[in-house]
């Protein structure tokens, strides 16, 4: 931490200066803004190339405990494919292999 504080020590206060001064006038009513050299780069006509064929393959990724309505919604989402994260719950396993043997569910994703 010694060397650490003695190669960038100053320029951490600088920077936390910096820092507690903008959040003086941001507090005081001054709104963010872009940096004016970068006006050119924003104003300039933009095109991006379209996409790949692969990306329109929508996928769903629900993350965290999976309960009843993230699996309606990630089911009624169109999605071809969902991945759900059931470590906090392993009785999901035996639902989802239930729900994918449903005909209605199966038919439409086949």
């Amino acid at each position: 931490m010694t060397i650490l504080q003695r190669e960038f020590g100053a320029r951490r206060k600088d920077l936390l200066g910096d820092r507690a001064a903008r959040l003086e006038r941001l507090n005081a009513g001054e709104r963010p803004d872009f940096l004016p050299e970068t006006r050119d780069i924003r104003m300039s006509e933009w095109n991006v190339a379209t996409l790949p064929r692969d990306l329109l393959d929508r996928r769903v990724e629900i993350t965290g405990p999976v309960d009843q309505k993230m699996i309606i919604n990630a089911l009624n989402s169109g999605a071809r494919v969902f991945m759900a994260d059931t470590f906090k719950n392993a009785g999901v396993h035996a639902r989802l292999r239930s729900l994918a043997t449903c005909p209605w569910i199966s038919n439409r994703y086949a």
